[in-house]
């Protein structure tokens, strides 16, 4: 096929393609095309080429007194396969100083907006500093699905000891591996974590938005919660 021809082509498909899809996603699909070189336009538009888009940037920080959190999405964690998509999510908190153990446990916890649930790969390390100073130790611990696997949370003890020393937990990761049935071109990625101020378990509660936070309320500190939007597309094959 000459040259000419199969740009025509092609771009009659891209279109055609074009045409079913929403406004905002166009917008971003030609301002992400605009930047692209002329090698990773062509794969685009023969359907080789993924393109991110996004509201926000791919993390969001909050914080409130010595803590600071953020929420994250793995750009490149993106996946459309047999009917699923799949995406990497990561949240991590870190204390600027010590805080109050008081609390028995915290709660660091992530939740998504679309159907995603939560799948069996995913992990978490909770840091943990000696009361008088020095080496940190990290932990492995358990993520435990919630909401119907819609939601993912760790608890974290905020006080433990090794080896007869007694360590406060400064900090810590959580990485959260997503699945969705069918394929999901936009979802909110959102993150909090709650700090017990007594000798109390914060429950995690999530409320539509995905937006997250900790009960009983007058026993638990948080702050707002930290998100990012994000746009998925990609071209089928065949098209």
């Amino acid at each position: 096929m000459r040259s000419g021809m199969r740009k025509i082509l092609i771009t009659a498909a891209a279109l055609m393609l074009a045409a079913s899809m929403p406004l905002s996603v166009l917008a971003d699909i030609r301002s992400g095309l605009a930047s692209a070189s002329r090698k990773a336009q062509a794969d685009f538009l023969n359907g080789k080429y993924v393109l991110m888009t996004k509201n926000a940037p791919l993390s969001d920080s909050e914080k409130y007194g010595k803590l600071r959190y953020k929420v994250k999405l793995i750009g490149n964690s993106y996946k459309y396969k047999k009917g699923r998509t799949y995406i990497r999510t990561e949240f991590s908190w870190n204390w600027t100083a010590k805080p109050s153990t008081r609390g028995a446990q915290d709660t660091a916890a992530m939740t998504t907006s679309e159907l995603f649930t939560v799948t069996g790969k995913s992990k978490a390390v909770i840091s943990y500093m000696p009361l008088g100073g020095g080496r940190t130790i990290r932990v492995k611990v358990k993520v435990s699905p919630i909401y119907s696997a819609k939601a993912a949370q760790v608890s974290v003890p905020m006080t433990r000891t090794f080896a007869g020393k007694k360590y406060y937990a400064s900090g810590g990761t959580m990485s959260v591996r997503w699945k969705a049935y069918g394929r999901v071109t936009w979802t909110r990625i959102s993150g909090n974590y709650g700090h017990g101020i007594t000798f109390v378990d914060p429950r995690t509660v999530i409320n539509s938005g995905a937006v997250i936070y900790f009960t009983p309320k007058s026993l638990v500190d948080y702050g707002k919660t930290a998100y990012v939007d994000a746009k998925f597309w990609r071209k089928s094959k065949g098209r």
